[in-house]
């Protein structure tokens, strides 16, 4: 009885002069009273498919949103490391040409003194 009394509320709520409620059930009635060869069922069910593929729409939309901001927050991440590779890069190259140029120094250095002992050997 119950169940009754609400479908008999949410008709005569659909029902009423300048009604604006825009339900599933309102959708339903309405397009039950202009169209009577029509099972009720069959208007139920296309509307209720038109309802599902908006949702399917919207899910959708919502889902390509998400890995949006998942892209975006892992680009920020693949930078920092491209950075942080870069940084090291070239550190190491500054150290390898601080390297070079010691060596170079150093070997100069020994030509030099094995020069002074030729010529103090002669």
């Amino acid at each position: 009885m119950a169940l009754i009394s609400i479908v008999n509320q949410e008709y005569f709520k659909c029902m009423e002069p300048g009604n604006t409620i825009d339900t599933l059930f309102c959708k339903a009635t309405k397009a039950w009273d202009t169209q009577y060869n029509m099972s009720g069922l069959q208007i139920i069910s296309t509307q209720a498919a038109d309802v599902a593929a908006k949702a399917g729409k919207a899910a959708k939309a919502a889902e390509e949103a998400q890995i949006g901001e998942v892209t975006i927050a892992s680009s920020n991440a693949y930078n920092a490391i491209g950075y942080s590779v870069l940084a090291i890069l070239i550190i190491v190259l500054v150290m390898v040409i601080i390297y070079l140029i010691l060596r170079y120094r150093r070997k100069k250095k020994i030509n030099k003194k094995l020069q002074y002992t030729k010529l103090l050997n002669k």
